[in-house]
């Protein structure tokens, strides 16, 4: 079972709050819930599946009173950046991207590279990394 490196709730409000300028109003449930999509423990399936019960979990949950689609998107792209992949998505294809995400038969597994060779991000730069790689692309969407 390989092990994997994981977003916390601090991480998702962080994102949140650098996406929309603002402390949202959030759901804590709620918030919480779509954080641990991340884990996959005892029916571990890898990083895309992992990465992919992130996004879409996050996109069913919508914690926070706004940013919801661009706070998926960049704890996505964090959560595999912090585990040596990167997100392949061009920032003009984001919201066609999210669409698919909320499918039932969705997967990143497409979606993934590879990461620089010599890359070891700690969670800080990994999240740093997603968030001026997509932070700006979806700072309106709810």
């Amino acid at each position: 079972m390989p092990h994997f490196h994981y977003m916390t709730i601090q991480d998702i409000l962080w994102i949140n709050q650098e996406i929309t300028r603002k402390a949202e109003k959030f759901d804590f449930a709620r918030l919480e819930e779509a954080v641990f999509y991340q884990y996959a423990l005892g029916d571990n399936k890898g990083l895309a599946a992992q990465a992919t019960r992130l996004l879409s979990g996050f996109l069913r949950m919508k914690p926070f009173d706004e940013g919801n689609e661009a706070t998926a998107l960049v704890a996505c792209a964090a959560f595999v950046r912090l585990n040596g992949r990167a997100l392949k998505l061009s920032p003009g294809d984001a919201s066609a991207f999210l669409a698919m995400a909320r499918g039932a038969s969705f997967s990143l597994d497409s979606h993934l590279g590879e990461a620089p060779a010599d890359e070891h991000l700690d969670a800080k730069a990994a999240l740093s990394a997603a968030l001026t790689e997509f932070g700006n692309v979806l700072t309106t969407a709810a």
